[in-house]
């Protein structure tokens, strides 16, 4: 079964086609919330503001992009609902995206906005994990090849022998 065939004869053709033409979004959006997250991380390091300055626009215009890709799929009427949750997950992406760029050149408003930004972060990823369906790969975190007993790579010989020795 290759990842084309997820969830084909488990969801309905139009559920399975809807998913894998917004996947890259819903990813994207996932990786964006990630990048966001670890940016205010650093911008609480005083030490490394021309960095964290030009940084801070990369998710912007991720984010830009990845909303103006949504806004060109038109999702069947058994998707309108779920497309509607991504779209305001992408929102509160880009209203947190915004915050940050706007706040990184005073490291007072930095401090003050986090808290909200950090909210707005957080009700996205909700949003994302209420969306998620693993049968058609849409998951904020991917562990199709996550378990090491399952793996279909064989463990070398050399491997073992070094392990018990």
């Amino acid at each position: 079964r290759t990842n084309a065939d997820e969830g084909v004869g488990l969801r309905t053709d139009e559920w399975v086609y809807y998913c894998a033409q917004i996947r890259p979004y819903y990813d994207q959006l996932n990786g964006i919330i990630g990048q966001l997250a670890g940016l205010m991380i650093l911008g609480q390091a005083r030490s490394c503001f021309e960095a964290y300055y030009s940084l801070a626009a990369t998710p912007l215009d991720q984010i830009d992009e990845c909303r103006s890709a949504l806004a060109t799929v038109r999702p069947p009427a058994i998707a309108a609902k779920h497309f509607t949750h991504l779209s305001h997950a992408a929102q509160r992406v880009d209203d947190s995206a915004r915050a940050l760029r706007q706040s990184v050149a005073s490291p007072e408003q930095l401090r003050t906005e986090i808290p909200r930004m950090v909210s707005e972060l957080e009700a996205a990823s909700s949003i994302l994990r209420c969306a998620a369906d693993p049968l058609v790969r849409l998951q904020t975190i991917d562990f199709g090849q996550g378990c090491a007993c399952c793996s279909a790579l064989p463990i070398p010989p050399s491997t073992l022998a070094s392990t018990r020795a």
